[in-house]
């Protein structure tokens, strides 16, 4: 997944720290240059809430973030309707105490 975090951002012309001030702004606060130098290098479990906001802020599916490969059959619109839901569902389940 790293390596296709670069080569969005490097597409983008993006340095780590936009694309880490582009993910504050999309909410998550903790986003530094360096959480991007360890995503990109691997050298951390990205969150799932994490990785649809990549996706979305990265316009790419998450099945190409993950993969490398995209379900041509799904619209990137579906993908796009369900990311918002899907990531206050995880970080509300995230928050609940067992």
């Amino acid at each position: 997944m790293g390596e296709r975090i670069r080569e969005k951002r490097q597409e983008f012309k993006w340095s780590q720290s936009e694309l880490a001030r582009r993910m504050v702004a999309a909410g998550f606060q903790k986003q530094t240059q360096m959480t991007i130098t360890r995503d990109e290098n691997g050298r951390r479990p990205i969150p799932v809430d994490e990785a649809l906001a990549l996706a979305d802020v990265l316009n790419v599916s998450i099945q190409w973030l993950a993969t490398g490969k995209d379900d041509h059959r799904t619209e990137d619109r579906y993908l796009h309707g369900y990311r918002d839901g899907i990531a206050a569902a995880l970080k509300a389940i995230e928050g609940m105490k067992p």
